[in-house]
């Protein structure tokens, strides 16, 4: 009993020493390499010498693309982090969703992205004449991006459990393979292609988990 309790304290700790160290190197780390290609690119010859004006306003414009993009992944760690620490069996529920069928997640996600993604669109065509619409486009929008961190919660988890030592798992699984997958995906082309593998995953994962859950709602 007294282990139990031991256990169930240090878990905590343990993720919350992880969450500190990761909010301090994660962001070191992925501002460096994009701050890399960004010196590389900024240093490519052009065809016309460029002002040193217009370097520095190309700089600055990749700057905040860099501070864009680890908001992004920042959020979908942060996103799923926190899910699978609230909701500890809805992460469960994902992750074995994922090991169960991963091609079944990936082209379901990769469906309701292009099929998502297309209703969005028209949606938004249509606000021009109706603003209403508008707001069901970004509801939309909005359900979707949820769904998927949700399903990303399975993804990160699964591969986390690679990086795993002695009793950590739930939450520590998904930190450790969510900072460990995003930092894989800045890697030119190989990385981007990864990235959109990543969140079909993680839209497909969410989509069948939900749909899971629905059908044993009768049941029970």
């Amino acid at each position: 009993m007294e282990k139990s309790r031991l256990l169930t304290h240090s878990v905590p700790a343990k993720l919350g020493r992880q969450l500190t160290t990761s909010a301090l190197v994660f962001p070191a780390v992925v501002l460096a390499l994009i701050a890399n290609g960004a010196v590389a690119f900024a240093a490519l010859p052009a065809k016309e010498n460029l002002p040193p004006a217009a370097l520095a306003i190309r700089m600055f414009g990749l700057t905040l693309f860099a501070a864009y993009v680890l908001l992004i992944k920042a959020g979908a760690v942060a996103g799923a982090v926190t899910l699978s620490a609230l909701c500890p069996t809805a992460a469960n529920r994902v992750r074995s969703t994922v090991a169960a069928r991963p091609l079944a997640v990936f082209f379901l996600g990769l469906a309701d992205a292009l099929a998502g993604g297309l209703v969005v669109l028209s949606l938004g065509h249509l606000s021009r004449r109706f603003p209403t619409v508008g707001l069901i486009s970004l509801a939309l929008l909005v359900g979707l991006i949820g769904l998927t961190v949700y399903g990303l919660t399975g993804v990160y988890g699964r591969v986390g459990e690679r990086f795993r030592r002695g009793d950590e798992a739930g939450a520590s699984d998904v930190l450790k393979g969510g900072l460990a997958l995003e930092l894989a995906t800045l890697i030119p082309l190989l990385g981007w292609l990864a990235q959109a593998i990543v969140l079909c995953m993680g839209l497909g994962a969410g989509t069948l988990a939900l749909l899971s859950t629905r059908k044993e709602e009768p049941a029970a």
